[in-house]
């Protein structure tokens, strides 16, 4: 008969211990090397660094992002956002950060550190934010991308329901939603401003937003 103890106490002592090893040098079982979770997470890691890699590359060759792009709100509103920091955005496979937007203001919510607006160029209403807290902009924003708190203030006072406003800025996302935070607030006068800066879009997107990128 089978002592079942003394079987027991074999393979705490070392016959498991044994199998084991065997198990692992022989491939059997579990294999020998890092352990699957690492080799994933090494994987991601080394395929963010590729991208993170093309991404620059691609940046270093197309200047399209450092300009603000003449675009309407049809096309604004479908930008595929990027994962990056600071954010972008792609249009036909171009990098694009800065827009430039024309239209008329239909909503106005002036809060305490910031302006809230839309502007309705026709093709759609464009969400934009104008920062009036100087404190927050120096805290929380590159100085090269938006107005002080006393030019913030002066641009607010021309943000007026009914008026045709020139909007420039950086791309944001917002709560899941594109909308443009406001260095520049240009009131127009002349109502052919807005058919021109259709005409511009069309033109523009013609003859340089839609093409490919540049080869080297």
């Amino acid at each position: 008969m089978l002592d079942v103890c003394g079987f027991l106490e074999k393979m705490r002592g070392g016959l498991l211990p044994a199998l084991i090893c065997f198990s692992l040098c022989s491939g059997h079982g579990l294999k020998t090397g890092a352990p699957p979770w690492f080799a994933a997470e090494s994987e991601t890691n080394q395929l963010t660094t590729e991208s993170e890699a093309s991404f620059s590359t691609q940046l270093s060759m197309d200047s399209l992002h450092l300009v603000h792009v003449k675009l309407l709100a049809a096309d604004l509103l479908t930008l595929t956002p990027r994962h990056t920091s600071p954010a972008s955005f792609v249009r036909c496979g171009r990098t694009v950060a800065r827009a430039e937007v024309v239209g008329i203001v239909v909503s106005r919510d002036r809060r305490e550190k910031f302006l809230r607006f839309l502007v309705d160029d026709g093709t759609g209403c464009i969400p934009c934010v104008l920062w009036l807290n100087h404190r927050y902009l120096n805290a929380n924003s590159s100085s090269d991308s938006d107005p002080t708190g006393e030019m913030a203030l002066k641009m607010s006072e021309v943000v007026r329901l009914g008026t045709l406003l020139r909007v420039r800025g950086r791309i944001v996302m917002y709560r899941g939603a594109i909308q443009i935070a406001a260095r520049d607030v240009v009131l127009e006068e002349d109502p052919n401003v807005e058919v021109l800066h259709w005409l511009q879009c069309v033109h523009m997107a013609k003859e340089c937003y839609d093409l490919p990128l540049p080869s080297a």
